[in-house]
């Protein structure tokens, strides 16, 4: 997932929907991926601890996902200078792992993970205690506070030209009544088609990441939006929008559920 803006307990009216309970939490996430790679959209998982996520089925991981018990995390990986050492462990399994882990809230699971099993990453997890950042290239984890957040392929919030178009253009966005459609519509926006060749050289760049919200081409682009909410009464709300070659809409996927948790996440 190369793009995820956030925003919490938020005055705006981006989180009333009509005949609707306002919302205290929205997500929206676009992952970019080789189009070759094997992916499973979302669906939920297992049979004791429920956990709804796509897979990646490369790797075994997943990029964004949520608990049955009210648990969230999502992952980007950071964009850097290119390491000789390999990692045998995928970043995917942190959110895995942190979802599975019954009775550990995001504030714990975050001490335990040894940073320097992975390859960089950043990461967002929450629960009814709080939402927290941690990366891999930074020295400690962030508890964060209401607002909007933008996080591509650096640190939260870096201000690089993509982050920077993106929180302009959620300002705007956000003085519109929150509905699933236009939001996964949002995340198509600010949309070009780049060819095979600048692909392999910008994605082969130190520490550059690709300045667009939504990538098409024939071989690399932009394969799921995600779009998640909280509303007051607790309820969740998860939609995964599919794209194949060149953004092609593939199958969306719904889910509404109310966590089997004493309290709601936020």
């Amino acid at each position: 997932m190369c793009l995820i803006i956030f925003s919490f307990n938020n005055d705006s009216t981006f989180f009333k929907k009509k005949e609707a309970s306002e919302k205290t939490f929205i997500l929206l996430a676009n992952r970019d991926e080789f189009y070759d790679r094997p992916t499973t959209p979302m669906k939920w998982w297992g049979k004791t601890n429920k956990i709804l996520s796509g897979r990646d089925k490369l790797a075994g991981g997943t990029w964004f996902g949520v608990s049955e018990g009210g648990k969230f995390a999502a992952l980007t990986n950071f964009k850097e200078r290119s390491e000789k050492e390999s990692y045998l462990v995928s970043r995917g399994e942190l959110v895995l792992n942190y979802l599975n882990a019954k009775n550990c809230s995001a504030k714990e699971y975050l001490t335990k993970i040894d940073k320097e099993k992975y390859a960089g990453f950043s990461l967002l997890m929450g629960d009814s205690k709080g939402t927290f950042f941690l990366s891999n290239r930074s020295d400690e984890s962030i508890p964060l506070h209401k607002g909007d957040h933008v996080l591509a392929n650096q640190l939260l919030n870096t201000p690089t030209k993509k982050v920077e178009k993106t929180r302009q253009d959620f300002a705007l966005f956000s003085t519109l009544s929150f509905e699933t459609k236009s939001a996964i519509e949002f995340m198509r926006s600010e949309t070009n088609t780049i060819n095979l060749l600048n692909i392999e050289k910008i994605i082969q760049k130190d520490e550059e990441e690709l300045p667009l919200r939504f990538i098409t081409s024939k071989l690399y682009g932009t394969r799921s939006t995600t779009i998640f909410s909280i509303d007051t009464n607790g309820v969740y709300e998860v939609s995964e929008q599919t794209y194949n070659n060149g953004g092609i809409k593939g199958k969306r996927r719904d889910f509404k559920f109310s966590p089997n948790a004493s309290s709601p996440l936020l």
